[in-house]
């Protein structure tokens, strides 16, 4: 991808937890430019910024068909780890909608590819995230033994080598797994380990993670009094932020369930109305009926029968939608892959054709001098890396400037053709061969892993089957026909020998072969590798 794309995909990405407004813009602008442009890799990159976009602004149902398509389109690339981010933010998706166990699954295909291609600087967020999972499936020892194995790993780093967020996290995950297994005394001292992470760092959105966890662990270890601080600074979160943060809502839920039983009902109605504010903005039935569950549980404790009853029945209409719902998500999600799929194999295939033409010479049909030049570099590196000989051959076209002006440019493209079928057909009929129009009347061809002799019957072979084509050409007094000449080389590379190196000797081989007359061969010395070194001619009859 262009550098300009990847600066600006990196700038917002930066700073996705304080503008999703800003994903979602410029994620919607990838998405347009890619698509004008017919750059499915921009296009991907856009769908992963709208994707995390709006799951920062709680549309979950939206970001699904974007993160789907951003993923086919790295499974089929070599960008490992924008696969690996892409796979993370589907998990996330997944586990946002309350699709644990497909969340679990992306978690671990996410650390799969990373563990393939070593990609060891992101096993820490990914092991996290695969124990955040198993803790939401409430198999809370098989989280916390990934949790532990993350946090030994992340205390034996350097200072500035510890990523000191990711390690709240972690530090957060466990004393949450532990409290779950009422290990409150474990919990409060990895608790404690936030307070002290959280100190060096500014972050908000961390903080008001660990007042609602330290919230939790105080009030099922039954330390109210703390618990009813630490969620007093939950209640100044809620407040004075500016936008919901929805990864919060499972947990406020708890509280707010806990503080009615206890009879903190004005610190559990703004608990309250934050939920049924949440709920209504993303209309998720989860959300719903976690606002319900504590409507219902506070007039339930107030012994008012009537509004408990409508909650109730609030919350069995989204069950039972929910289960609709889960119907059609997984029928929607296997729409959204495979028209994902289907549409990155379409512009794929525009991009594949667009790329072809653009490499070949619109003429003959053979590479052009641009497009062979990488492939000679390529070639070039494999001889070198392999320690297999590189050969090459280079052919000129005789008297063709006196062929042109005889019977016409017209003709003389109708020649280059036929000399370019001759090249293309042995290029077919051999492995590891590649020819170019290189010039005017000039081809090229490149051969890797050939002996010597192959080569000077390859140039022979080659040199033959043009003859007889019998291209008439009255210029050439003694043959009356179209000849070549051509330079022939083949050689072990040494670290030092470069495509310009090559070029210089196989033109100097061929000013050799038109000096002898034409319709020959020239074979440079197989001992050096010098432009002034030149070997045996042979002649062509």
């Amino acid at each position: 991808m262009k550098k300009e794309y990847q600066e600006r995909f990196e700038a917002v990405s930066a700073g996705h937890r304080k503008v999703p407004e800003n994903l979602i813009r410029e994620g919607n602008a990838f998405i347009t430019e890619g698509k004008n442009g017919k750059d499915m890799e921009v296009v991907a990159y856009g769908q992963l910024m709208l994707a995390d976009g709006y799951y920062r602004s709680g549309r979950y149902s939206e970001m699904l068909k974007h993160i789907m398509g951003a993923v086919a389109y790295f499974e089929d690339s070599t960008e490992y780890d924008m696969l690996i981010r892409a796979e993370n933010l589907l998990g996330i998706v997944y586990a946002a909608l309350g699709e644990h166990p497909m969340a679990l699954q992306s978690y671990r295909s996410a650390y799969r590819i990373a563990k393939e291609h070593r990609r060891a600087n992101l096993y820490d967020l990914l092991e996290n995230n695969i124990a955040s999972e198993y803790a939401n499936l409430s198999e809370h020892n098989t989280a916390l033994r990934y949790l532990e194995k993350v946090y030994r790993r992340m205390i034996k780093k350097r200072p500035e080598n510890l990523d000191e967020v990711l390690l709240n996290i972690v530090c957060y995950n466990m004393a949450d797994s532990l409290a779950k297994l009422n290990r409150y005394d474990e919990a409060l001292y990895y608790l404690e380990a936030c307070e002290d992470i959280l100190a060096r760092v500014d972050d908000e959105v961390e903080k008001s993670l660990l007042d609602i966890l330290k919230c939790r662990v105080y009030y099922y270890a039954g330390k109210n009094e703390e618990g009813n601080r630490a969620a007093d600074e939950v209640i100044r979160y809620i407040k004075e932020a500016k936008d919901r943060n929805y990864e919060l809502l499972e947990d406020i839920e708890r509280i707010a369930l806990y503080q009615i039983s206890i009879g903190e009902y004005d610190r559990a109605d703004v608990l309250a109305d934050y939920l049924w504010d949440c709920s209504v903005r993303t209309d998720q039935s989860m959300d719903i009926i976690r606002a319900c569950r504590v409507q219902a549980r506070y007039f339930d404790t107030i012994h008012d029968a009537e509004l408990c009853l409508k909650y109730y029945r609030i919350m069995d209409q989204e069950i039972q939608r929910m289960s609709v719902r889960d119907q059609q998500f997984q029928l929607r999600l296997i729409k959204e892959r495979e028209n994902a799929t289907r549409k990155i194999e379409e512009l794929k295939n525009q991009m594949k054709q667009q790329s072809v033409m653009s490499s070949k010479d619109g003429l003959t049909g053979l590479l052009n001098r641009s497009a062979f030049s990488a492939v000679m570099e390529n070639c070039i590196e494999r001889a070198k890396q392999r320690a297999i000989p590189l050969g090459c051959i280079f052919i000129d076209v005789d008297h063709f400037k006196e062929y042109n002006d005889t019977y016409g440019h017209v003709k003389g493209d109708e020649c280059l053709v036929k000399i370019s079928n001759v090249c293309l057909d042995f290029e077919k009929q051999h492995s590891h061969v590649h020819f170019a129009r290189y010039g005017g009347d000039e081809f090229f061809g490149m051969f890797l892993g050939y002996s010597e002799q192959d080569m000077v019957e390859f140039a022979k072979e080659i040199s033959k089957e043009i003859a007889n084509l019998n291209i008439r050409h009255e210029f050439e007094k003694n043959i009356g026909r179209v000849t070549v000449s051509i330079g022939v080389m083949n050689k072990y590379l040494n670290a030092e020998r470069d495509l310009i190196d090559i070029i210089k000797c196989l033109d100097n081989a061929l000013y050799e072969s038109k000096a002898q007359g034409r319709n020959c061969i020239h074979i440079l010395s197989s001992e050096h590798l010098d432009p002034n070194e030149v070997c045996t001619f042979e002649r062509v009859e």
